[in-house]
């Protein structure tokens, strides 16, 4: 049986998506900050340049790579999609904080530290898609525009917000020796605030029912059918007396000489 909402429960709904997407979207903003603490992971483990690089590559790989997270979205709504995108992108970040606390041994494994970038950025991908999905359902293509435009500025400002907070608070004035940074709690911080904004997005995060509207564009797609029926069949039926008349007329012309002659004998006698 079909669960009936009313109207102000169904926009409660959607406010309460939107606002928990915009959270999501603020926090997704920390994959395009990688640059910013870079120079400190790179001297903490002594990689080289090339490493570094790699990682910011396979984080971004992971994150456009959004084919699995839609195809899950797609199934099974954003419930579900919000859930992988928690566990992806909180034990990634776990793990990558994790390694700061065993400097030798990452030190010669830039691989494992590599693989953690592309988790984080794989679950983000599930975060970005069950947020970005679930919006453009959610809203009608009169307000649709809007709503995506201050969907994806929350990512920006999230950006240049995380940015500030680690050239203020986690750099503790150590400009030339990086190593010195205070990345590892910036890395804490960004976990502890993923993790809340994913869980979020699986316990708020909803599209909201188009039954009532759904069934209007039924009917009316009903009712141009049948106006493009009616104008068929008083097509074909105007088109079946033009040929019915076009064929009186070729019976006509093609009677025989010999019944025109005979009957204007006929007329004389």
């Amino acid at each position: 049986m079909a669960k009936i909402f009313s109207e102000s429960h169904l926009r409660c709904i959607t406010i309460t998506s939107f606002i928990v997407a915009c959270m999501a979207k603020f926090w997704i903003g920390s994959v395009f900050i990688f640059n910013v603490y870079s120079l400190a992971l790179k001297h903490t483990f002594n990689y080289t340049q090339g490493d570094v690089d790699m990682m910011a590559a396979l984080q971004h790989f992971g994150f456009h790579f959004a084919f699995p997270a839609g195809i899950v979205q797609d199934m099974f709504g954003p419930t579900i999609t919000s859930s992988i995108g928690l566990i992806l992108t909180s034990t990634g970040y776990l793990l990558l904080w994790s390694s700061t606390k065993s400097i030798e041994f990452y030190t010669s494994k830039p691989g494992l530290l590599k693989l953690y970038f592309f988790m984080i950025g794989l679950g983000v991908s599930f975060t970005y898609m069950a947020a970005l999905t679930t919006t453009i359902s959610n809203f009608t293509s009169k307000h649709r525009v809007q709503a995506l435009a201050i969907l994806e500025s929350f990512m920006g400002v999230g950006a240049f917000a995380f940015s500030l907070l680690y050239a203020v608070v986690f750099t503790n004035g150590h400009i030339y020796d990086e190593q010195n940074q205070n990345w590892s709690d910036f890395i804490m911080m960004l976990t502890i605030g993923s993790s809340l904004a994913n869980c979020c997005c699986v316990a708020f995060l909803r599209i909201v029912p188009q039954s009532d509207d759904s069934d209007g564009d039924k009917e009316i797609e009903t009712a141009d059918e049948n106006d493009l029926k009616d104008n068929f069949n008083e097509t074909r039926d105007d088109s079946e007396s033009t040929e019915l008349f076009h064929h009186e007329d070729a019976e006509r012309s093609n009677k025989p000489p010999i019944y025109s002659v005979s009957q204007k004998k006929g007329n004389r006698q």
